[in-house]
């Protein structure tokens, strides 16, 4: 997940719940790095213009210099283009000046044209996203602490001083939710309370719900996941075990991720750090070199023949687990026929000379989760942890 503030977070902001976007949508993920005003049209002096701008401005204005100059508005969309704006603000007031050319170059480059409540003054919108963008600044600081937390192995003492100085309230009683989607993710539309951290972490948003009354934090928990059901179409959320010592956060924020990647692998949308079962046991072993060379003896032959046949035998494979042996389950998710699956994984048995059923089934599981372990991006990056 990106470590900046967005034009969809802006949204989000309370007073912004009914402000219509008006074109642009789909830039709605761009960077907002400052405000700017447009005092008047860029083709009125484009050297000053070029040398002012920055990439990440996001432009507030009634648009007043513009009436009766739509060929100057035209070029300042074009403006906005080459400079890399994030987009414009405008009240609602301004929408039927807005004709149908300067909504066609919005949509076409992707810069969002929004429209405020004409009652919700600009000055106050910008103190607001002020106030978004420097809590942003602060939150990246605090990613940072908590990698180093992750990613190495400092004492219990040490990562309580740490852990408190990025949330000072964080009582001993907590539970860590981490998420991940596709979908853009804006921060702004989770409610948490003082108590609780919530923070973008590697690709995705890390929640830990802490209160000395665990009754509490179930109901946090269950909040934050209903508002992930309601906000998302696909997502992937990881749950850790309640722990009950502010010494063990950093235990909750693995169990988190790796529950959330485990999800991910088996195709399970919301999955508790307990479901983890085998998976879990081999995480202990990311760092021994045995891992690796069980993963090579076990793939190293289906990844040569795969080269040579083109039978794409490793997704077979891993699908055949995640199904957990269920052949027709595999033959929905690839559409072919399973004859066709029985045949692939036939090869597999007779590349690695396995004669018992129930013994390759646990190496290939074995095999898979190791597979898994040992080649995702986030978890390479908890090597250390």
């Amino acid at each position: 997940m990106m470590m900046a503030v967005t034009v969809n977070d802006i949204l989000h902001i309370d007073k912004m719940t009914d402000a219509v976007v008006a074109a642009g949508a789909q830039g709605l993920n761009k960077t907002v790095r400052r405000i700017a005003t447009i005092e008047k049209p860029f083709v009125d002096h484009p050297d000053y213009c070029y040398e002012v701008v920055r990439p990440g401005d996001l432009y507030v204005s009634k648009l007043y210099v513009f009436r009766g100059q739509k060929e100057k508005l035209y070029e300042e969309i074009e403006f906005m283009r080459r400079t890399m704006g994030s987009g414009l603000i405008t009240h609602k007031e301004v929408l039927p000046f807005l004709d149908e050319e300067v909504l066609s170059r919005a949509n076409q480059y992707h810069i969002p044209i929004i429209a405020i409540d004409d009652d919700y003054g600009f000055t106050a919108l910008n103190y607001s996203i002020i106030d978004l963008i420097l809590k942003d600044e602060i939150a990246q600081v605090h990613v940072a602490n908590l990698q180093r937390i992750l990613s190495s192995n400092l004492s219990e003492e040490i990562i309580r001083k740490h852990i408190l100085d990025i949330i000072p309230d964080l009582a001993e009683n907590m539970q860590a939710v981490y998420l991940s989607t596709e979908e853009v993710i804006s921060r702004n539309i989770f409610k948490i309370d003082q108590s609780d951290l919530l923070l973008p972490l590697f690709n995705g948003l890390l929640y830990v719900a802490s209160s000395d009354d665990k009754a509490a934090i179930d109901r946090k928990k269950k909040g934050f996941i209903a508002k992930v059901k309601h906000s998302f179409v696909s997502y992937h959320v990881g749950i850790s075990r309640c722990h009950t010592n502010l010494e063990c956060v950093k235990t909750a924020i693995l169990e988190s991720i790796y529950a959330e990647a485990f999800g991910r692998f088996s195709e399970k949308s919301i999955c508790g750090y307990d479901d983890l079962g085998t998976f879990a046991l081999l995480l202990e072993m990311k760092n021994d070199p045995l891992l690796e060379l069980y993963w090579r003896k076990f793939y190293e032959p289906i990844l040569q023949y795969d080269g040579e046949n083109k039978l794409d035998l490793v997704r077979v494979l891993e699908l055949f687990i995640v199904s957990g042996g269920d052949y027709a389950a595999v033959c929905q998710k690839l559409f072919i026929h399973e004859t066709t699956v029985r045949y692939r994984m036939n090869k597999i048995h007779d590349l690695l000379k396995y004669k018992n059923a129930n013994e390759f089934y646990a190496d290939a599981r074995t095999a898979v989760y190791s597979n898994w372990i040992l080649h995702d991006a986030i978890l390479q990056k908890l090597k250390a942890a």
